[in-house]
């Protein structure tokens, strides 16, 4: 089994066999727990950086599809299209709950 850790540089717990951060980094690397003063916005940024985290794991996916021959590559290359297709609804998610609508 592959484990996979993101070193954020704040606390950390596994679920599922996997790590998730306690303190969440926003873009800029600050701890947005310091500035989510509400339970939605903490929320929300929590689902930003888990969108965050399956770009990045999207990404490990298709540089390592690009290591196989291409044919056998192809369910790779569809899952990355997955995560893509879910990020963008999620990123409209986000984006919506933003502007109010």
């Amino acid at each position: 089994m592959h484990r996979h850790h993101h070193d954020t540089g704040a606390d950390s717990h596994h679920h599922d066999g996997h790590r998730h951060a306690e303190g969440h980094l926003d873009a800029g690397g600050q701890d947005s727990h310091h500035e989510v003063s509400t339970p939605e916005e903490e929320r929300l940024a929590l689902i930003a950086y888990l969108l965050d985290h399956n770009r990045q794991h999207a990404q490990e996916i298709e540089e390592l599809a690009q290591t196989f021959e291409t044919k056998k590559a192809e369910p790779l290359y569809e899952a990355v299209a997955h995560y893509a297709e879910g990020n963008a609804a999620v990123e409209a998610f986000l984006g919506n709950m933003e502007t109010g609508a």
